[in-house]
């Protein structure tokens, strides 16, 4: 039987968990279309997700060598949404990591904050250009506001991640 779910994260790490406690009750992700997630019951934990910013588009050829490579390594995509990519791997294989070192995980991060910053300035600056020089209505531009406003509580969110883990990486050297 599957379960349609609607929930919004600015956080993909509270994602990721959340992916972790629907497996944990039997329910296992077959599709992503967000903030819409559809789950097919299965046995209780039977997956582990974690998920991705890829570098490039899933339909790129890039993208979807990347795709295959990881696919290659034992680890199943289950869906993509817009260039985030959701991978699943058997729990009974034990866990596992997308990034196994701090400076791949910075690089993550850092694509993250590039990709929502940039969101967030565009939608930012066109609203100011369409409130500021051509008086259009703030009612009709809330959506691009509101999406700046969500964009940018991503970037800060990740952002402080990214500056944690680049300390953590200098007290290591």
């Amino acid at each position: 039987m599957k379960h349609k779910v609607i929930k919004f994260f600015l956080d993909f790490v509270k994602e990721e968990c959340w992916l972790n406690e629907m497996s944990a009750k039997g329910l296992q992700l077959v599709s992503v279309s967000y903030p819409q997630y559809v789950f097919e019951e299965g046995e209780q934990g039977e997956y582990m997700y974690r998920l991705e910013l890829l570098e490039h588009w899933p339909s790129s050829v890039e993208g979807r060598a990347y795709l295959r490579f990881v696919e290659d390594s034992g680890t199943e995509c289950v869906d993509t949404w817009w260039r985030w990519a959701y991978f699943r791997r058997k729990a009974s294989e034990g866990s596992f990591d997308l990034y196994t070192d701090t400076t791949l995980k910075i690089k993550h991060y850092a694509r993250i904050v590039t990709v929502a910053g940039v969101g967030a300035a565009v939608n930012a600056a066109f609203c100011i250009f369409y409130i500021g020089i051509l008086h259009i209505s703030p009612f009709l531009l809330a959506p691009s506001g509101l999406l700046a406003l969500l964009l940018a509580g991503v970037t800060w969110v990740h952002w402080g991640r990214l500056r944690k883990l680049k300390e953590a990486g200098r007290v290591r050297e």
